[in-house]
């Protein structure tokens, strides 16, 4: 498909749930019509969303990456067993854990804390607003369970984060995602993720409907050196209070970070005890080694007599 031919980052997550995308123009990598193998992926499972004897229907975005997934692994020869039991915890294990009701009660939760804490804005309110009416809604809490899986997870988590995201298939059905440079286990197994398996890119599949222009803005982790790494994880650390970049010729040679950590309690007057803060009222922190620390004291406090006595 040609760059001119696909849509905007922004007509995809819009349309991403909806039936726009006619399945008669579904070819596999063999250049066959993909409905031609809808009748055996679905006696084995396979296609859940797709009614029998309806080849002439549009489907969502998202289930046209299932269907894509599905023809790839057919080609490097994974097992239909195998396959099945990776649909299963794609999407009959989302369905059970009811993933949609969890997902909008994680932003639902979010606002309500920024709302008690008054650091809330209308556009937010608005949208707790209706958060609150869709935990409410039990008919469209059980629509949704049809829509939102572990896939579709993947693929917004992905278009949020400009990040890579992806699914690792081990045999026996049993995967683990990635997000970014983080793998997590995906179901209730935990394999190595250094063991063989099959990679599938969510970034490859978003390449058939997005245009090239906003794919570019999504970090692919194999793609990036060892600076960018550093300014990644930096940047994804909550304990960084400043963070420097150097350029030089438009590439980055050098990331300083300073983290800061609060010292509170009992930890905080051994401290004080230790080093004989006295009139000092403000310290910086140095660690040298595994074995050293270092304690530099900035402020003095201002004694109350005439200066000089």
């Amino acid at each position: 498909m040609l760059d001119k031919d696909r849509i905007s980052l922004k007509e995809f997550r819009q349309y991403i749930f909806y039936p726009v995308y006619p399945v008669s123009n579904l070819k596999d990598l063999k250049n066959k019509q993909m409905s031609e193998s809808f009748p055996f992926w679905r006696r084995n499972g396979l296609m859940p969303f797709i009614p029998k004897g309806k080849h002439n229907v549009e489907i969502s975005f998202a289930q046209v990456i299932w269907l894509r997934i599905l023809d790839h692994l057919r080609a490097l020869g994974y097992g239909v067993s195998d396959t099945a039991q990776l649909c299963d915890r794609l999407f009959k294990d989302a369905y059970l854990e009811e993933l949609p009701k969890k997902r909008i009660k994680y932003h639902y939760d979010r606002l309500r804390e920024k709302e008690l804490a008054q650091t809330i804005n209308e556009d937010e309110r608005e949208t707790l607003l209706r958060l609150s009416q869709m935990l409410e809604d039990s008919i469209l809490l059980y629509g949704l369970k049809f829509e939102i899986n572990f896939l579709t997870d993947l693929i917004i988590w992905c278009l949020d984060n400009n990040q890579e995201a992806g699914i690792l298939v081990f045999p026996g059905g049993i995967c683990m995602k990635r997000l970014g440079e983080e793998i997590h286990p995906l179901g209730n197994t935990s394999p190595d993720p250094a063991a063989p398996h099959i990679y599938l890119s969510i970034f490859y599949f978003l390449k058939e409907f997005i245009q090239s222009e906003d794919l570019g803005l999504i970090r692919i982790p194999g793609l990036l050196n060892e600076n960018e790494k550093k300014v990644l994880a930096a940047l994804n650390s909550k304990n960084i209070s400043e963070l420097t970049i150097k350029l030089s010729g438009g590439e980055v040679v050098r990331v300083d970070s300073k983290h800061f950590k609060q010292i509170s309690g009992d930890d905080a007057k051994r401290i004080r005890l230790a080093i004989g803060l006295g009139q000092y009222e403000e310290v910086t922190l140095s660690v040298r080694g595994a074995d050293s620390i270092t304690f530099q004291k900035l402020k003095k406090s201002i004694y109350s007599g005439s200066p000089g006595k």
